[in-house]
């Protein structure tokens, strides 16, 4: 099972310790960045952890207590364009944590840039609580219409599909019907998420055991092994 770990670009001494444990267990780690996409230089910081560092793709993070109260128009803002052309020409996959009010950039992004996938983070925690068929969601389902959209299921949508009429087997059969097991990988959310590497490991496939047997090595490896090539088999 290939782990990611997660760092943040000029974050200062963690950076370097979780990129030099990366380095150092190459058979087993890779690293993703958190980057500010509007930096001025924030293509260039990209080419150099890429190129020089061994960066495997990178998030933006457009959720969270100070920023779900925005509009979320700066995610598709063309002061970032230059880091997603760089994701663009140098390959690697940009994973975007937000929330279903900002699908509308989701969508602007998806299709300015057609050839960079981009990955749901937490699938931008759909609305699920009115339960089958999920009619709150369409907006979230619509987005299978993208080829270079990926999805990443973790353990905070499991809390989510406890909540009114959802249930996780409902809504996940749906979302691989629709999408595609191919195109949804599992994210631990270690050490985020209550619980050890193993529990979280065990709750998804307790989750997910509904599965065919090509499905689940999909979610739990084979699409994240699309998304980051040099991931050890």
């Amino acid at each position: 099972m290939a782990l990611e770990i997660a760092a943040l670009a000029g974050a200062g001494e963690r950076l370097h310790t979780e990129i030099d444990v990366a380095a150092a267990h190459a058979d087993r780690f890779r690293f993703v960045g958190a980057v500010n996409v509007q930096a001025p230089d924030a293509a260039e910081r990209l080419a150099y952890w890429v190129n020089e560092r061994g960066m495997a793709g990178f998030r933006i993070f457009a959720a969270g207590a100070a920023l779900d109260a925005e509009s979320g128009a700066w995610l598709a803002d063309a002061s970032t364009f230059p880091a997603w052309e760089t994701a663009r020409e140098l390959r690697v996959p940009v994973c975007i944590q937000t929330r279903p009010n900002r699908l509308p950039m989701i969508r602007t992004l998806l299709e300015r840039f057609p050839d960079v996938a981009i990955i749901l983070d937490h699938l931008a925690h759909p609305p699920v609580e009115d339960g089958p068929p999920y009619a709150a969601a369409r907006e979230f389902f619509a987005l299978a219409a993208y080829p270079n959209l990926y999805l990443k299921l973790t353990e905070g949508n499991f809390a989510d599909l406890r909540t009114g009429r959802a249930t996780a087997r409902s809504f996940l059969e749906r979302t691989v019907e629709v999408f595609g097991a191919d195109r949804i990988a599992w994210g631990s959310n270690f050490p985020q998420s209550p619980g050890t590497l193993i529990e979280l490991r065990d709750l998804a496939l307790r989750e997910l055991a509904f599965l065919s047997d090509r499905d689940r090595q999909a979610v739990f490896a084979g699409t994240a092994r699309r998304l980051y090539p040099t991931v050890p088999a």
